[in-house]
């Protein structure tokens, strides 16, 4: 009987600290938001126009993203989109989650954009 029990309670937390970076650090979609001096500059992210700014847009968290931010009559601005270790990883290897960490790694979680917020000074 106690065995049984301490087998589902063993299950019970394998399941739910499955993709500890997943369910709590927000899955593999982040807001980020850009705001420029002067507004109006147009940002693409990836090579893909995103928005002008001031905005914010929600992102799939993947590394080595290029931001670009331009208006006509100022010099354009392009910078890597920063990430770091999403912190929320560190329950899987807590717990020795290696489910949780393949479903991290799978969807984007083990990083996070970070600053999540750019702003940019735009030269005639």
């Amino acid at each position: 009987m106690i065995e049984r029990i301490l087998l589902g309670l063993s299950v019970s937390s394998v399941l739910l600290f499955t993709g500890c970076a997943t369910i709590a650090g927000g899955g593999g979609k982040q807001a980020v938001s850009f705001s420029s001096e002067p507004a109006g500059a147009s940002v693409s992210v990836g090579g893909a126009q995103m928005c002008t700014t001031p905005c914010q847009v929600t992102l799939d968290r993947k590394q080595d993203l290029v931001i670009k931010v331009e208006k006509e009559g100022y010099q354009s601005i392009t910078r890597p989109l920063e990430t770091k270790m999403n912190t929320w990883v560190l329950g899987n290897v807590i717990i020795g989650g290696l489910p949780g960490t393949t479903t991290d790694a799978l969807n984007g979680a083990t990083v996070e954009y970070s600053p999540n917020n750019y702003h940019f000074e735009l030269k005639k």
